[in-house]
């Protein structure tokens, strides 16, 4: 009885990460292509934050709609075959609206917790910025803070993905 018991939790778990890999390779079958012409900004997105598999989206519009958006990367990837990094590097198109969030969960079942922040700006052509991920402990919130390369603060918008959704607050600050 005990190595049955034994044998299924094993396999519970080995059907557990299967489906985690699954789930995040079904995911990802919609990939961000980078433009390689026209007007381009360059983007890295990094975390300060320990977690698995964070997804960096890049999103189509306002509405921050998963099943639209498109996978620029993982950070922390625990998926068999990809390297794991805390940073990853993309273009983008520059002089129009970039909607990015990165996802971010830990634990399991009922003590898990997801934290998906989202920031939205406009990024000038030839400019590089950085996308930084972090936690802010007295207020128990994640964030997306982006700036230029050299840490200058850049007009932005952030919250979380809950903040696209809400119909009775839409993202009303003009950046230009």
């Amino acid at each position: 009885m005990i190595i049955r018991f034994h044998a299924l939790k094993h396999f519970t778990v080995k059907l557990l990460i299967l489906l985690s890999i699954l789930t995040l390779t079904a995911c990802a079958a919609v990939n961000y292509v980078a433009p390689t012409t026209g007007k381009i900004a360059e983007i890295s997105v990094s975390t300060l934050v320990k977690g698995d598999n964070m997804g960096v989206n890049i999103f189509k519009d306002d509405n921050c709609h998963f099943e639209e958006s498109k996978l620029a990367g993982v950070l922390n990837s625990r998926i068999i075959g990809q390297e794991s990094v805390d940073t990853i590097s993309f273009s983008v198109q520059a002089e129009q609206p970039l909607i990015i969030g990165v996802l971010w969960g830990s634990g399991v079942g009922p003590v898990s917790s997801t934290c998906y922040p989202v920031a939205k700006f406009i990024p000038l052509e030839g400019h590089k910025y950085k996308a930084t991920f972090s936690w802010i402990t007295h207020l128990e919130q994640c964030v997306l803070e982006v700036t230029l390369e050299d840490g200058t603060h850049i007009p932005s918008i952030t919250g979380t993905i809950d903040s696209c959704k809400e119909t009775n607050r839409k993202w009303t600050l003009d950046l230009l």
